[in-house]
């Protein structure tokens, strides 16, 4: 990923442009609730 060709800021503006129109649909967002529970918790084996 650190060797990538493309511009990791490009990319994100493009994804931002496609995706915001679309979750702004109903209505501006009002909030971001951010939920890490559903991440996998690497455990330490030592």
């Amino acid at each position: 990923m650190s060797q990538a060709p493309w511009s990791d800021a490009a990319l994100l503006v493009r994804v931002r442009d496609w995706v915001l129109p679309r979750t702004e649909q109903r209505g501006p967002i009002r909030a971001w609730i951010v939920d890490d529970t559903a991440f996998q918790r690497r455990v330490s084996t030592r």
